[in-house]
């Protein structure tokens, strides 16, 4: 069963080629840049942290031995929102997800100039104690949070670095995407191509998904910060298979191979006439909780797969998108 592995972690990691990192920016001297395309906020990081801002988080990570992680993200709140409320809209959420939850201090602080509050927390992860920080201001209709996850063992020797990177945090402007607006006669309405033509399929997405139908390949993200995504994958088996017995092979794959891997639901559906079987499942995935519906099928021998991939809080709210676009899936 080769490759599911790699496929999987291609899934979960966002649309990988539709975010990639900026180039042209004066770094700072010692570090690089750890922040994605598109975001209000540039994020530095020590040279000899690792990327992980090709899944489209703009976050880094090293061991120390245990990990220690790096990221930021802004969140559009759907309505006017001081930034205390919503240090305690994010301190509540940690409270019901988070083992071992404990507020350690709540203080003023400044963010690239900008007023801002710093929440440290102690919390339980993979079975071992961190101490977390959450530094956030309000930018432009946005709240930017800078968060740094440190074990707590390593957290005093840990501490001029983690100032470095707070120091070297830059707010700036959204920079507007790659995108277009690639159509055909057969595109339902209000939706547009977002597969290459040299593809035998067609995935349409709705108007406000950012795609780039000439990429090579088939995928689109909603643009906010977790930039959940749609994907199409196909894969070749060395021998006939059908759709349930792939489905088969996906969990024990990922019950092996995936951090918190947890089957939600599991029913039959079909897709471009063809019988499929929907899979939506829990992951993690450097710390974030992910929610992945996965729709597969076979067609001439092949495996193809529908993903819909979103931060656990956004997948209720671009479910029925998701859901559109596999309706509208169809071979050419």
């Amino acid at each position: 069963m080769k490759k599911l592995t790699a496929l999987i972690l291609a899934l979960v990691l966002c649309a990988a080629a539709l975010v990639s990192c900026s180039g042209g920016e004066e770094v700072p001297d010692g570090m690089k840049l750890a922040s994605v395309d598109g975001e209000p906020f540039k994020l530095y990081v020590p040279e000899d942290m690792s990327l992980n801002s090709g899944s489209g988080l703009s976050s880094a990570f090293s061991y120390v031995p245990d990990k220690l992680v790096i990221s930021a993200r802004y969140y559009t709140p759907p309505s006017e929102m001081t930034l205390d409320e919503y240090m305690t809209y994010c301190a509540e959420g940690y409270a019901d997800t988070l083992e071992g939850f404990e507020i350690k201090s709540l203080d003023a602080a400044v963010l690239s100039g900008a007023d801002a509050k710093k929440l440290t927390y102690a919390a339980l992860i993979d079975s071992v104690s961190y101490t977390c920080v959450q530094i956030s201001a309000l930018h432009k209709g946005d709240m930017v949070s800078l968060n740094m996850y440190i074990p707590e063992s390593t957290f005093d020797a840990y501490s001029e670095m983690a100032e470095s990177v707070v120091t070297e945090f830059v707010l700036c402007d959204k920079a507007e995407p790659k995108n277009d607006e690639v159509t055909d006669k057969n595109t339902p309405a209000g939706m547009k191509i977002a597969s290459d033509d040299v593809l035998e399929y067609r995935l349409y997405v709705p108007t406000s998904w950012i795609c780039y139908s000439e990429s090579g390949k088939a995928e689109a993200y909603y643009p906010e910060s977790e930039k959940s995504n749609v994907t199409v994958t196909s894969y070749s088996p060395d021998e006939s298979m059908s759709v349930s017995d792939y489905i088969a092979k996906c969990e024990e794959e990922y019950a092996e191979t995936i951090r918190g891997y947890e089957l939600v639901e599991k029913t039959d559906a079909t897709v471009a006439g063809k019988p499929a079987i929907a899979m939506t499942f829990k992951a993690s995935y450097d710390g974030v909780d992910f929610m992945i519906k996965q729709v597969s099928l076979v067609y001439s021998e092949r495996v193809y797969s529908i993903t819909y991939t979103a931060v656990s809080e956004k997948f209720d709210e671009h479910l029925a998108d998701a859901d559109k676009m596999i309706s509208e899936f169809t071979f050419r």
